[in-house]
């Protein structure tokens, strides 16, 4: 025999779930909602939590749940369908369930629908649940155990909508002393003395019937969601694989690109490495010139200096000379150019202008150099002779 589930642990996933939940507009339901309102505590006798939250979130309750320690099997039942999830995990050695009804909503409806509820067969349309949305909205918060716990608007009026107008007084499904049915969309509360007792003989073959069709139903229904989820798989599968050959196409295009890229820098790079050639060959060959005409100058240059020798000792043959022809004439001629003998001094300077014209004497320099000379009408040589050797003036030669 299963171990009983106790108050306790109930009450530690009942606060442990709903402070994960709670942001998602999750809300307690079904017996768990019936022992808050009733006896302000969970059932004492019950196995599981109950709680309401949309179906939009179902994702967001797996991974919470799992996050929490939670075991949720999505692939075998009671999980595989969109409309309810069972949670379960071990506390104190105790297998402990957590059931999510979820439910669909609507704008345009008054109602929440729950295809899952009291009986489990969301494929069969006449057992589905319809509650009034004025019996839900808004929640309202309601302080249990020392935490705010937000309620449906009118948690007495769905325990009566649920349980019947006695739901305050205490019984049990498990114990046979009521039984919930469903007729047009609303629960429907059986007592074994109540007045449609006889109907539940004649139902049991049709329920039996019933179970067996639904099983089957129920069978079907799973092939059909996993050839949908195979499906939609197949589907995102190759979605991923347009995607990722799209992605192919863009970097070979890229490729392609930076191939072209590439050539064209790799021609530049030749071209310039063909001009770098062109301009070293230039280089060296303008070096071999420049050391050509170096040498060349350097052999220029001793010539040069060879014959800056050469001229430099004609300069100083040619001062030398220089000196002796503007050197005072001998004795005997500057005493007779200088005396006073008039026929004496006129033959002496004759003969001196004669030797320094043969000397080369430069008249025009001398007149060029001394002009006061120019308008005088006396003879450059001769004003040289008798004047201009005392008076230190420049003459050149030839």
């Amino acid at each position: 025999m299963l171990a009983t589930v106790s108050q306790e642990s109930n009450r530690e996933n009942l606060l442990q779930v709903y402070a994960v939940i709670k942001d998602l507009g999750a809300f307690p339901f079904f017996g768990t909602l019936l022992g808050l309102t009733r006896e302000g505590d969970i059932l004492s006798h019950d196995d599981d939590v109950d709680f309401y939250v949309n179906m939009s979130h179902r994702t967001t309750i797996i991974r919470l749940m799992r996050e929490l320690g939670f075991t949720l099997d999505e692939g075998s039942y009671p999980n595989h369908t969109p409309y309810f999830l069972q949670a379960q995990r071990e506390i104190r050695d105790v297998s402990t369930y957590v059931d999510f009804y979820l439910y669909e909503d609507n704008d345009d409806w008054q109602f929440i629908l729950d295809r899952w509820n009291f009986l489990g067969n969301p494929h069969t349309e006449k057992e589905h649940l319809r509650i009034d949305k004025s019996m839900l909205f808004p929640l309202v918060t309601t302080k249990f155990f020392g935490v705010d716990i937000r309620l449906p608007a009118k948690p007495d009026k769905c325990c009566q909508f649920l349980y019947g107008d006695d739901w305050r007084e205490r019984k049990s499904k498990e114990k046979g002393e009521y039984k919930i049915a469903l007729y047009n969309y609303q629960p429907l509360l059986v007592t074994p003395d109540g007045p449609i007792r006889s109907l539940l003989a004649d139902n049991a073959a049709l329920e039996h019937e019933n179970k067996i069709l639904s099983s089957e139903c129920e069978r079907l229904s799973v092939g059909r969601d996993h050839l949908l989820n195979e499906t939609f798989v197949a589907e995102a599968t190759i979605s991923d694989l347009d995607a990722e050959c799209e992605e192919l196409r863009k970097q070979l295009a890229e490729t392609a690109a930076q191939k072209d890229v590439l050539a064209q820098a790799n021609d530049q790079l030749t071209n310039a490495l063909d001009l770098a050639y062109k301009q070293i060959e230039a280089a060296e060959l303008h070096g071999e010139r420049v050391m050509q005409s170096y040498l060349q100058s350097t052999v220029r240059e001793g010539l040069l200096l060879k014959r800056l020798n050469q001229l430099t000792l004609v300069a100083e043959g040619l001062q030398l000379r220089f000196e002796n022809l503007i050197a005072s004439p001998n004795t005997f001629i500057g005493f007779l150019i200088d005396g006073g003998w008039p026929i004496a001094s006129h033959l002496a300077a004759r003969l001196e202008c004669q030797r320094l014209l043969k000397a080369g004497f430069n008249s025009e320099y001398y007149l060029k150099k001394n002009a006061d000379l120019v308008n005088s009408g006396m003879n450059p040589v001769l004003h040289f002779v008798r004047f201009g050797r005392r008076e230190g003036r420049r003459a050149a030669f030839y």
